[in-house]
């Protein structure tokens, strides 16, 4: 035992033991022989052998000490250390090390080994301080781990991937090809979905790469939406054929029911006179020029999709908008829209409730009333369809109309509350066209009304929900039915 009573007088030898028992850290202490004559509780936990087992034995056989990342533990290190009168540390090299139990567990132990001395400086064995630094090592691990990978997809970050591309860019390495992908419609649908959705979005992309690469192959995440794939060994045709797996995956894969889309380039070094930034760069302009010439496309694309998304889910059918189409267009004609205005007019009618594709499917098709909180969901979509119609050029001169097709004549409409011709003319005329045809079609809160109950509440609501104007329109040159001074 360690008797401190002529180094420390005032500290009884019942408070040492008590200190020792109750410490955290493990400690075992020998004879000079190097045999233990002492294991606190903390110790034999470690080691997994009761106190009165190890008491007698060589400490060596009881605390076996691994080097970190090898199945041979080091030999004899207390022996030596006794040996030599405690002048020789054979652990001092090892920055960590394992403990192994004697049940086979591992555990990740810090180690001070020191001399035990008399009161006359005389050797008389050692003492060894175990502390597990598991968590630390596995603090040390994620630090080490998000240091190197994208913590959203879990793919290697830019800084990896540029300390590889380096160390890969050798002559035996070559053709070294570079593949940059980059998502196509990220933005609308954060605008639409959220930054959740699009999140889930990014990670699904990923999926996609390990899918399609090879394990050889360093894929990463180049920021934000983009991401490049280093391909060791590959020469343009192999890189080419890996562009168009990723091209089939992402016809496979759906997110928020809507096909994913990411527009790739290539480029391959075949010797010294390429550097590396110029490859990434070639890979880069080819990826923005593919993306340039189907931009168009795919942003038409992305948004049909939206709304034959809504037409499967029932929340637009084909023939309600075709009713409304009709409606708006005979009101357009008496008006005497220009060609310009019934297009528009038209696309109105399509796509007028396209923000519904962000209403959570529960709420759509309530059929009861709906709670504050769902109506205040419900009340976003003509906002989330604004930014839906600002995506395409082509749609963005309508996003506005779509924006206040819930306006109210009286100025208690959303989202602006705007009032009377503030709101423009093509929401007016959207809003008794929509209006009328909901009521004559069943809903999931009601069932249809008949024509004389959808006419009365059109011109009920004239003045206050509805432009006047447009009711009288409406009445006489759709239904033929003039209204009587």
């Amino acid at each position: 035992m360690i008797d401190d009573r002529d180094y420390f007088p005032h500290i009884q030898p019942e408070r040492t033991r008590n200190i020792l028992q109750s410490m955290q850290d493990g400690v075992v202490t020998t004879d000079e022989a190097g045999n233990i004559d002492y294991l606190n509780p903390a110790a034999a936990d470690l080691t997994g052998i009761q106190i009165q087992d190890a008491l007698g034995r060589p400490a060596d056989e009881v605390v076996v000490l691994l080097p970190e990342g090898s199945a041979l533990p080091v030999k004899t290190p207390v022996a030596s250390f006794i040996k030599s009168g405690g002048l020789d540390h054979p652990l001092a090299e090892y920055l960590q090390l394992i403990l192994k139990a004697k049940d086979g567990r591992e555990t990740g132990v810090s180690l001070n080994l020191s001399s035990v001395l008399d009161q006359n400086r005389g050797f008389r064995g050692a003492v060894l301080v175990l502390r597990d630094i598991t968590r630390d090592i596995q603090r040390q691990k994620e630090i080490l781990y998000l240091s190197y990978h994208d913590e959203l997809t879990g793919l290697y970050n830019r800084r990896f991937f540029e300390e590889n591309l380096k160390r890969l860019d050798t002559e035996r390495q070559h053709p070294l090809s570079v593949i940059i992908g980059d998502i196509n419609g990220l933005k609308i649908f954060n605008d639409v979905f959220g930054h959740l959705e699009g999140d889930r979005l990014l990670q699904t992309a990923a999926g996609i790469f390990r899918r399609t690469c090879r394990s050889e192959d360093l894929i990463a995440r180049w920021g934000g939406d983009e991401f490049v794939i280093l391909l060791p060994l590959t020469d343009p045709d192999t890189a080419g054929r890996i562009c168009s797996r990723i091209r089939e995956e992402c016809s496979k894969e759906f997110e928020k029911d809507l096909k994913i889309s990411i527009s790739l380039g290539h480029a391959t070094k075949t010797g010294a006179k390429t550097d590396t930034e110029n490859l990434i760069k070639t890979a880069e302009d080819r990826m923005y020029k593919q993306k340039l010439l189907e931009s168009q496309s795919l942003k038409d694309t992305i948004i049909n999709s939206m709304r034959l998304l809504l037409q499967e889910r029932n929340v637009e059918t084909e023939e309600h908008t075709d009713r409304v189409r009709f409606i708006s267009r005979r009101i357009g004609e008496e008006l005497k829209l220009n060609g310009t205005q019934m297009k528009q007019l038209d696309q109105l009618a399509l796509l007028h409730d396209i923000g519904k594709i962000a209403v959570n499917g529960t709420i759509l098709f309530k059929t009861g009333h709906l709670t504050r909180e769902e109506w205040e969901e419900m009340r976003k979509h003509p906002e989330t369809g604004y930014r839906i119609a600002r995506f395409s050029p082509e749609l963005s001169q309508i996003a506005e109309y779509i924006l206040t097709h819930h306006e109210r004549w009286d100025g208690t409409g959303y989202p602006r509350k705007l009032r009377i011709t503030d709101i423009p003319l093509l929401s007016r005329i959207i809003a008794v066209a929509d209006a009328y045809d909901t009521m004559m079609n069943d809903q999931p809160y009601r069932k249809a009304m008949d024509q004389k109950q959808a006419v009365s509440e059109i011109l009920d609501n004239a003045g206050t929900q509805f432009d006047p104007e447009i009711v009288r329109i409406f009445m006489e040159k759709v239904l033929n039915t003039p209204l009587k001074n």
